[in-house]
């Protein structure tokens, strides 16, 4: 499966060669340092540079994970003849193969802008940076130190069908058969759900697999016994751990004006094969794209509205991905997000006042700014 969005991925193949150097530090400071360094990247990694998150959203948090482990794979592996053994600041190798040197623990932004902590990478390394840059987690808690307490404050899932983005994983070496995490012993391996698609659950992982491969995505496959195939198939047991609520998750329902906009889209087909589909809600969602598309100014910006409501929800993915879903209409949907983002920010900072005040203020975005401002505060 595909790591990357092609904007990230079309970043990392011109700057995975960058520090194939021997002086890491000075490599770095020849480039005019870290956040200059970033900035010249371009794409998540000068959106998110020098700043943490506060996530709301699985695409968000899909974006995150674009930007950590996108770093890893420019600043610790060398990509070329498949070796993953480049040297982080002249020292010990990121990662070798025995293993025997140790994560220190950090933010990938740490890691990255000083050659001194580092030494070498594991799961919880990737785990603790992701969370932490999305900022679901704080800095002074490190994951590993955290699971049985995690346990014991969050939900649990034992069902893989009960899993949802942004969810962890812990694996184990022995089946799990209690809901007691005193007796969840011996955990070898963390990774969190990424991706959920037509019920294949996407991992993603910063353990060995992805060290060696160059893939931080794999699918968790149970058994009937819910114990781990595939990829995990060296684990017994497992336990999810719901540590955040994300809109646009694969539970959020779509409205049929979301899927207005996928009809819009391209994504229902045409004529019959698109009354096929959609069945009985057929006439309502192709009334509501005859309106979009035929009233003039009136139905464009209605469809703006509720384009900017699919992409806000976490449904219209990121980057290139959404600029092909929207085709024509990206630069405007896109427009109407960016306004709708900074509108809800003034709406929490009291610009808009309050009840009716702020409904006659907004006239027909209300609807779509609350929802906004709901998900930030």
């Amino acid at each position: 499966m595909s790591c990357w969005t092609a904007e990230t991925e079309k970043i990392i193949n011109t700057h995975k060669a960058d520090f194939n150097s021997s002086n890491y530090t000075s490599k770095l400071k020849s480039y005019g340092g870290y956040s200059v360094y970033l900035n010249r990247l371009g794409g998540v990694f000068k959106k998110w540079n020098g700043k943490n998150a506060n996530v709301k959203t699985a695409a968000q948090f899909q974006e995150i994970a674009q930007y950590v482990f996108g770093l890893m794979a420019i600043y610790g592996f060398n990509y070329n003849n498949g070796q993953f053994t480049v040297h982080w600041g002249g020292g010990s190798p990121f990662y070798n193969s025995a293993n025997d040197g140790r994560c220190n623990w950090g933010e990938i932004d740490d890691l990255c802008s000083r050659s001194d902590k580092a030494k070498t990478t594991n799961c919880n390394f990737g785990m603790d940076s992701l969370y932490y840059k999305a900022g679901i987690m704080p800095k002074q808690v490190e994951l590993s130190d955290m699971f049985k307490w995690q346990a014991r404050h969050y939900k649990v899932i034992r069902k893989k069908a009960d899993l949802r983005i942004g969810d962890l994983v812990h694996m184990f070496g022995h089946r799990i058969t209690s809901s007691n995490p005193d007796t969840w012993y011996d955990w070898h391996h963390v990774c969190c759900v990424g991706e959920i698609k037509g019920g294949k659950v996407i991992m993603y992982d910063s353990g060995s697999r992805f060290i060696s491969s160059g893939d931080f995505k794999h699918e968790l496959i149970v058994d009937k016994n819910n114990e781990p195939e595939g990829d995990y198939s060296n684990y017994h047991g497992w336990v999810g751990i719901r540590i955040v609520e994300l809109v646009g998750n694969n539970g959020e329902v779509k409205t049929d004006k979301d899927i207005a906009v996928e009809v819009i889209a391209g994504k229902w087909g045409k004529g019959e094969e698109r009354k096929k589909k959609l069945g009985a809600k057929y006439e309502k969602i192709q009334t509501a794209v005859n309106y979009y598309l035929m009233e003039g100014d009136k139905g464009k910006q209605a469809y703006l509205r509720s384009a900017a409501t699919y992409v806000l929800k976490g449904f219209a993915g990121i980057g290139v991905a959404r600029q092909r879903f929207f085709g024509k209409y990206y630069k405007d949907v896109q427009n109407k997000v960016n306004w709708v983002i900074k509108t809800a920010q003034d709406v929490i900072a009291d610009k808009y006042g309050t009840g009716e005040e702020r409904k006659k203020k907004l006239g027909a975005d209300y609807d779509l700014v609350q929802a906004q401002v709901n998900r930030m505060v």
